[in-house]
């Protein structure tokens, strides 16, 4: 039966044989002569014993449990086997690191595309959207809610959009909506948190966050309101299709219940500024909503005068489409 022996010397620890017992030789850790336990003092017949070298029994055992110890990990158990394996571990675990950065790098550009493209067209429904309840507002009143609602005294209270809600299937905020009292009366002030979502670029988590609109009417000269406080005028006698009804603007300082609107009595233009020039929402294109309902992608290199002719409900301008699309279809 083997037994354990440890070096007097260098403490290092053996397995031996047991008919090796009693004998003498090199330590194959220090190299010292030692003299294994007698049999007699380990309970070992004396006729099991044979002569032996110890220091070459020894390693051979101890490299034996060596592999034995490491043979999980397909490899020796010395200290540079080890830290090899640990560096093929580190370089590999890199260049996966590596390959799934160039993989997300190159969906990156995939990945903004389709968010671009759900923005687009989750803003041109909204628009549309709009659009058709304004339509409905003006066949049953036969004209279009004037921009911003006012009391007797002529003091501005709300925002045509308000008036829009019953059109776009709230009818119970609209019911709770104080009609007499201004936008931001105790009352009134408690709802806009309620923006319905239609109001904002889809995707636009400021807008949203805000309770401001990003769709507002262009009033002033040669629009289709006059001024801020009038109907809408009575008859369009442009192309429907080529006049402009209600534009996207970016958020900026007023809440949908807010009277907010574009004024063209300088002009209009595409831009970036809030609530002053058509567009700012997008890259590539400029999203208004034209008479007869439709969506339609304006070039931000489009010039002021075919917007001023769009503008126009009366003009009988000539619209140059050619400069209007954006090179991108809208649905």
């Amino acid at each position: 039966m083997p037994f354990n022996f440890v070096c007097p010397f260098c403490h290092a620890r053996t397995r031996v044989e047991d008919r090796f017992a009693g004998r003498s030789g090199p330590c194959a850790e220090c190299g010292k002569q030692v003299t294994l336990p007698s049999p007699a003092s380990l309970g070992i017949a004396t006729n099991n014993l044979a002569e032996i070298d110890i220091a070459s029994t020894s390693k051979a055992f101890n490299d034996q449990q060596s592999r034995s110890n490491t043979s999980a990990f397909g490899l020796g158990g010395s200290k540079e086997q080890m830290t090899k394996l640990a560096l093929q571990v580190a370089i590999m675990a890199s260049m996966l690191m590596i390959a799934f950065g160039v993989v997300g790098w190159l969906l990156i550009p995939s990945a903004q595309r389709a968010f671009e493209d759900r923005k687009r067209l989750g803003s041109v429904s909204n628009i549309q959207q709009i659009a058709k309840a304004l339509n409905a507002y003006r066949q049953d009143f036969g004209s279009y809610p004037t921009p911003t609602v006012s009391d007797p005294s002529g003091s501005p209270l709300y925002s045509w959009r308000v008036l829009l809600l019953p059109y776009l299937g709230y009818n119970g905020l609209y019911n709770r909506f104080q009609l007499a009292q201004p936008w931001d009366s105790p009352t009134n002030s408690q709802l806009i948190r309620e923006m319905p979502p239609m109001f904002a670029i889809a995707g636009n988590n400021m807008a949203l966050s805000l309770y401001e609109s990003n769709y507002a009417f262009v009033v002033g000269p040669g629009t289709m309101f006059p001024s801020a406080f009038s109907d809408s005028v009575a008859e369009v006698l442009d192309d429907p299709s080529e006049t402009i009804l209600m534009v996207e603007t970016k958020e900026g300082g007023f809440s949908w219940t807010q009277p907010s609107n574009l004024d063209n009595t300088s002009g209009v233009r595409i831009g970036t500024r809030p609530v002053t020039d058509i567009g700012g929402n997008f890259a590539n294109f400029v999203l208004v909503a034209t008479v007869d309902g439709d969506g339609v992608a304006l070039s931000p290199q489009t010039p002021i005068s075919t917007i001023q002719a769009m503008l126009s409900p009366d003009g009988g301008e000539y619209v140059a489409f050619e400069t209007v699309d954006s090179g991108a279809p809208l649905p």
